[in-house]
């Protein structure tokens, strides 16, 4: 089934997001990216600034959300802290950018009847595992780093749950 709405990217400042608004507008589509800038940058963008509609404000600000997902048919969530000594030192802000964003993201896209939600999330919370490449099928570390990271991927999947039905859940694959 083609695009025929929006393309909204969560965190299109960031490294992973931008790359992925960029190639989007590349293939024609229509771009929006609401992000907050607080570890993302506007230069991440330079190259796309005039194919993407870009909405300054957090996923945990509800009016903004809401009109960043008018007309959308999908959502690529990319926005995240992306460090674990950040989310160390700073739990509620993690929390809150993590799992309030995000559960959030998913009400107001049920509402908005958004298609499809691609969901991001860090390998980080398999912990300090040797192996690679990193799979779903590994078990969590129990180191106190990962534990954290591992309770904010459950909540994400309790927030999916709430949202979507719990026969809902997709298979999330993780590439690296």
């Amino acid at each position: 089934m083609p695009l025929t709405g929006i393309a909204l990217v969560t965190g299109g400042a960031g490294f992973i997001g931008s790359h992925i608004a960029s190639a989007l507008a590349s293939a024609g589509a229509r771009v929006r990216i609401i992000d907050d800038l607080s570890t993302g940058y506007r230069e991440n963008l330079e190259e796309i600034r005039g194919e993407v509609d870009f909405i300054h404000a957090s996923l945990a600000e509800e009016e903004p959300l809401r009109k960043a997902l008018e007309g959308v048919e999908l959502v690529f969530h990319e926005a995240a802290i992306p460090s674990v000594p950040r989310s160390v030192e700073n739990p509620r802000q993690t929390h809150i950018a993590s799992v309030e964003s995000t559960f959030s993201l998913l009400l107001a896209s049920r509402e908005k009847k958004v298609r499809r939600i691609i969901y991001a999330a860090s390998s980080s919370a398999y912990g300090d595992q040797p192996t690679l490449p990193k799979v779903e099928s590994l078990w969590v570390s129990t180191t106190v780093r990962s534990s954290r990271e591992s309770m904010v991927w459950r909540r994400s999947r309790c927030a999916i749950s709430t949202c979507l039905g719990p026969d809902r859940i997709p298979a999330l694959n993780t590439r690296a």
